[in-house]
């Protein structure tokens, strides 16, 4: 059975002997033994209707009432669907659809760390770390700032408290909880801890909470940013590691 557009007004179902008034539940079963996936009208008064989903957001409404002898198969009349809601529910066997039960969420795209100065912030995970700013965009008081590793798909959102995220009341909170370190952490990889260590010494970086470590699971240190957020880094073993700060 093929998607219904709007010129379309009868279309053939077949595999049932129904003629006239044809129960929903009779071409339901007929549709599903054809693969195709259902919705139901919740509404008393569309109990004679179904819905096809296609799987690709258009949905085809069945009259089932309409349904008249034709050549052996069974006519009815199709209207074509812009999309559904909430309003209806599956009368698959399935109990959802393969779309809908193939939709997830991919990948990380942006995470954001909380900062008290955006320029500070910059200097430091750019000029310190060695990450790249990624998105600059303001927009009135709201700054968009990010940052990433390069070559690196996941950035890292710059957030200053203030408007038009928060309130005044609130972003002073935040400020509180942000100089506590109690807001915010990062961990990243590395391929060479102990030497990044050295290399951010001589950059001017002075607040480690742990020197170079090894561990069972690798090696790592712990900083702190200008703000109070902790940074670890990982140098995970040769099998594992991924990227370089």
């Amino acid at each position: 059975m093929q998607a219904a557009t709007d010129s379309e007004s009868e279309n053939l179902l077949k595999n049932t002997t129904a003629q006239g008034d044809v129960t929903e539940w009779q071409v339901a079963a007929a549709l599903m033994r054809q693969g195709h996936k259902l919705l139901r009208p919740l509404s008393s008064a569309t109990r004679y209707d179904l819905l096809i989903d296609h799987e690709d957001g258009r949905c085809t409404r069945v009259q089932c009432k309409t349904g008249v002898l034709r050549n052996g198969c069974v006519v009815f009349r199709l209207y074509s669907v812009s999309g559904h809601n909430g309003g209806y529910h599956l009368a698959s066997s399935h109990g959802t659809s393969n779309r809908r039960a193939r939709a997830m969420t991919t990948k990380l795209n942006v995470t954001s760390v909380k900062v008290l100065d955006q320029h500070e912030a910059l200097d430091f995970y750019v000029n310190k770390l060695g990450l790249e700013k990624a998105q600059d965009i303001r927009q009135g008081p709201f700054r968009w700032l990010t940052v990433r590793f390069p070559g690196d798909e996941v950035e890292i959102f710059l957030e200053e408290p203030g408007p038009p995220l928060h309130d005044e009341a609130t972003a002073a909170q935040l400020r509180e909880l942000i100089a506590k370190g109690a807001m915010s952490s990062l961990v990243f990889y590395s391929d060479d801890v102990r030497g990044l260590y050295e290399t951010l010494q001589a950059r001017g970086v002075s607040d480690f909470t742990q020197e170079p470590i090894e561990h069972a699971y690798g090696t790592d240190m712990g900083l702190r940013d200008p703000f109070g957020n902790a940074i670890r880094v990982l140098q995970p073993p040769k099998s594992r590691q991924k990227a370089t700060v």
